[in-house]
């Protein structure tokens, strides 16, 4: 097949009536064509998707990788970007999405995904959403979180969309709630069905993630463990040392989120990462190979937190200053900034994450989110944030 130049948008939905108008015409704007998968619904989400212009495939009884390898299969052009019922696109984003297209090698984009949770907080965090097509990206088999990386990493690079995707999952009554208990049996049901040790593990992290949500931290935090001892200096090994600095944090046990963090970054982290030429820090960042800037924004973040704690403002205030400068396109790394600067200087941090993240102009954000949910554990804003807004 020929690919025509642009971006097909793939949507895989099941029983979305409430949801997926708002988030098809949310990429109304810069979607060339737009391709929905139904799973089955037994409500009008087909019907409202074809009003919209939606092309719609129905398939059951199919695993989720199958059924997004589906959707990339069925796209016309060049560029695929899946988006889900519950995450909200904006033309800027779009915007850009059209142009950061140009590296001949790079094959995905990763985008920055603002997941709310309620009462303005929210969790940043990267995954691959965008994809090109006819090189070999695909999501390798699974029934639940199925992964594009391994294959990714064969074949080309990874880019970084510089704009923020919305998910309002934990916004949606009971939405995020309901799915702890199914996506819990569904983990684990896929963890004892692989033989690959990687796959398991990068699955125990997600699997992390649902037992802390559900108050279960200490058993999150044995498999986190489990992950760190398999898979050392592995990306997935990495990702759980994060996760179980977050958990620690989230206790109130910052000694171990230091010692954690220091075990990532392989060395004293004040001496790596607390340098008064903010160059050498960096060059000392980019020479962690085996540390992604996705893991690197998240560890600042922690930093910040832990700092705070012991009344290192100092401190917290590096950090907020490095991690802005690492990541400029995320609007919680200006508002963490400015809650630690002084207000003469705050004005100015506020008004641009404003300008970057328009949901800080909606009401949604703010209501009472949906508990358990998955994000509250990744905050990304430090507490005196929201005082600021």
């Amino acid at each position: 097949m020929i690919y025509k130049k642009g971006i097909t948008v793939c949507i895989l939905a099941k029983d979305e009536e409430q949801n997926i108008a708002d988030c098809i015409n949310s990429v109304l704007s810069f979607a060339d064509e737009i391709i929905l998968i139904d799973n089955g619904s037994k409500d009008k989400t087909k019907d409202i998707a074809l009003c919209l212009g939606a092309k719609v495939y129905t398939i059951v009884n199919r695993s989720e990788a199958f059924l997004r390898n589906f959707s990339l299969s069925k796209a016309s052009y060049l560029w695929t970007f899946s988006i889900d019922a519950d995450e909200r696109a904006t033309p800027e984003f779009g915007e850009v999405l059209k142009i950061e297209k140009s590296e001949k090698d790079i094959v995905a984009f990763e985008v920055p995904i603002n997941s709310y949770y309620g009462n303005g907080l929210w969790a940043t965090y990267l995954l691959v959403k965008c994809a090109k097509n006819g090189v070999g990206v695909h999501y390798e088999e699974g029934n639940i979180h199925p992964s594009m990386g391994k294959n990714i990493n064969c074949i080309g690079k990874v880019g970084i969309i510089p704009r923020e995707l919305h998910h309002l999952d934990a916004l949606i009554k009971d939405r995020s709630s309901n799915k702890r208990k199914l996506y819990l049996n569904k983990i684990e049901l896929e963890i004892n069905s692989q033989s690959d040790m990687i796959e398991q593990n990068r699955l125990k992290n997600y699997l992390g993630l649902e037992y802390t949500s559900i108050g279960e931290i200490e058993h999150a935090n044995r498999l986190y463990m489990d992950v760190i001892r398999d898979l050392n200096n592995h990306p997935h090994g990495n990702f759980a040392h994060v996760l179980l600095a977050q958990n620690y944090v989230m206790s109130e046990t910052f000694d171990l989120a230091k010692a954690e963090l220091e075990s990532l970054i392989g060395e004293n982290y004040e001496t790596a990462l607390f340098n008064p030429n903010l160059n050498q820090t960096i060059y000392t960042l980019e020479n962690k190979n085996n540390l992604s800037d996705a893991l690197l924004q998240q560890c600042l973040i922690l930093l910040e937190k832990i700092a705070i704690n012991y009344d290192e403002k100092d401190k917290a205030l590096y950090w907020a200053n490095l991690a802005l400068y690492l990541w400029t396109f995320v609007s919680c790394n200006y508002l963490n900034l400015a809650a630690l600067s002084e207000k003469k200087n705050s004005l100015e941090l506020i008004k641009r994450a404003f300008e970057i993240n328009s949901y800080l102009n909606s009401k949604i954000i703010y209501k009472q989110g949906c508990f358990p949910n998955i994000y509250q554990s990744q905050c990304s804003l430090i507490k005196s944030t929201l005082e600021i807004i």
